[in-house]
């Protein structure tokens, strides 16, 4: 059985390694993801500057993402990572690593307004208490799943 569970995270790793180098998706090393859908006005805000969010933007640790009022985004992350971001959100992308060959993984999110959808990637499979969400109220402990987040906000 032990054997079995090491044979899995080798295949996870694997695969990670492989959507990580095996894909020219990310031309940036530091990009950590991209939005993959939109809808309405998204504004992503990078070290005090503000920028129209386009499908295929990449996003950076530290990105600020801001969504009008009947406005959307999806954002895949280089693990497999997606989160959805609805409509009047606002949405930090406080954290990410994600080196399987060191093994540093991190992900860390904060809502201060909206909703979010979140689904796992590779970075709560190999290493669940690297992922977290934060939110005004508390944090949320992140464990391979799949949750809606939504926090009322001016």
């Amino acid at each position: 059985m032990r054997r079995f569970g090491e044979a899995i995270r080798g295949l996870v790793l694997a695969a990670a390694l492989g959507l990580v180098f095996g894909s020219g998706a990310l031309a940036a090393e530091d990009a950590i993801g991209r939005i993959k859908t939109l809808e309405g006005e998204v504004v992503i805000t990078r070290d005090g500057a503000e920028t129209k969010a386009t499908v295929g933007t990449r996003v950076f640790r530290r990105d600020v993402v801001r969504t009008a009022e009947k406005s959307k985004t999806g954002i895949t992350f280089r693990d497999q990572t997606r989160l959805a971001i609805g409509p009047k959100s606002i949405v930090e992308l406080k954290d990410y690593a994600f080196e399987p060959t060191k093994e540093e993984y991190s992900f860390v999110t904060k809502v201060t307004r909206g909703t979010l959808h979140y689904v796992s990637g590779l970075i709560a499979k190999l290493s669940p208490s690297a992922a977290s969400v934060e939110t005004p109220g508390g944090t949320i402990g992140v464990r391979g799943t799949t949750f809606v987040v939504r926090v009322k906000g001016e």
